[in-house]
């Protein structure tokens, strides 16, 4: 315990770099109004030095929006003195209908140079259940699963959340990262999105949190699964209970990712037998569209429409799907060779 401890000390130190200068307000202004504006000066500084400390591979791009990664975030705390103390750990065991599981748990203080911002009692987790280490969808069972891979990634968690809340790197927009140069064309894109009823931490991939598949990553479902998922998502999103229209919008979004992935999968394995509620030409057309590249369903309209000489997408045949499938390929290729470097 002792190593551990001597361990998450000199992570600790690791994360203070010297800071030469401090940003902090005036506090011997007596002017609160003062104090205000000079804080909102040094915060807007802040976000610059924190921002331009990234690489383009230090951001994901998840449904359109950015999500600084826990190495961006780790990259951004030494250039602005951010330091991490009182942390502390602890290890839960749970139990559920699938049996026993643990969580080990961190949380800590994290504040900025001068004291200008503190943030007390930030947590950060994960379970032996974890979609990618633990036992959800691995095919391991508890037994399997490291519990020091389970414990660094907690901790990860921890810094990843931490570091972003105090410097205000949540909930941002490409649209105002581009003024610093960050923008969506170096960044990872993240497939799917956790929704209200999905299951795992931001970043991975999504999977339900009912029914007997819960936890699994929806790509590691088979095709039986997936339409009983998606015919659960449709009776939900037409309910007229109260108890679940208030769900709707997450319903809606569960059934367009069981489409999408029915339809990769479909165009991927013409010989695959037909699932449960197939996904039509149209909207594998569609998501071939997405995998291209095309910015919109309206720039791969036109070009369906010369290559099957149909304007109804009801009236597409899988002879339809291969010509506009070629013809969609083609326009990619043009648009990567038209690319000015």
């Amino acid at each position: 315990m002792e190593t551990e401890q001597n361990g998450m000390e000199q992570q600790e130190r690791a994360m203070v770099p010297k800071v030469v200068r401090e940003i902090a307000a005036p506090h011997n202004d007596p002017d609160p109004i003062a104090i205000i504006e000079a804080r909102n000066r040094a915060m807007e500084r802040l976000l610059e030095y924190a921002v331009t400390a990234t690489r383009p591979e230090h951001w994901t791009d998840q449904g359109g929006k950015p999500y600084l990664t826990s190495a961006g975030a780790q990259a951004v705390a030494r250039r602005c003195g951010v330091k991490v103390t009182e942390v502390e750990e602890r290890k839960e065991k749970h139990r559920d209908q699938e049996g026993d599981y643990y969580e080990f748990v961190y949380t800590a203080t994290f504040s900025l140079p001068g004291a200008i911002d503190v943030i007390e009692g930030v947590s950060g987790s994960c379970t032996s259940k974890d979609p990618l280490l633990g036992t959800g969808g691995t095919g391991k069972t508890i037994a399997d699963v490291d519990p020091g891979d389970i414990r660094k990634k907690a901790y990860t968690n921890l810094l990843q959340r931490g570091i972003t809340m105090l410097l205000g790197l949540r909930g941002l927009e490409w649209s105002s990262l581009k003024r610093f140069n960050v923008t969506p064309e170096g960044a990872a894109k993240i497939e799917y999105k956790t929704g209200g009823q999905g299951g795992g931490h931001q970043g991975e991939e999504f999977s339900f949190k009912f029914g007997k598949k819960k936890w699994i990553p929806i790509s590691q479902l088979g095709e039986e699964d997936l339409g009983w998922y998606l015919k659960v998502s449709k009776e939900d999103v037409a309910s007229t209970d109260p108890k679940k229209t208030k769900f709707k919008a997450n319903s809606e979004k569960q059934v367009k990712l069981i489409e999408d992935e029915l339809a990769r999968r479909k165009n991927t394995s013409a010989g695959a037998a037909a699932p449960v509620d197939a996904p039509t030409i149209w909207k594998r057309l569609q998501v071939l569209g997405e995998q291209l590249g095309f910015p919109s369903e309206d720039e791969i309209k036109p070009i369906i429409k010369k290559a099957t000489s149909k304007s109804n997408a009801s009236a597409l045949t899988e002879d339809d799907f291969k010509k506009a499938a070629a013809a969609l390929q083609e326009a990619a290729k043009s648009m990567r060779d038209d690319i000015d470097f």
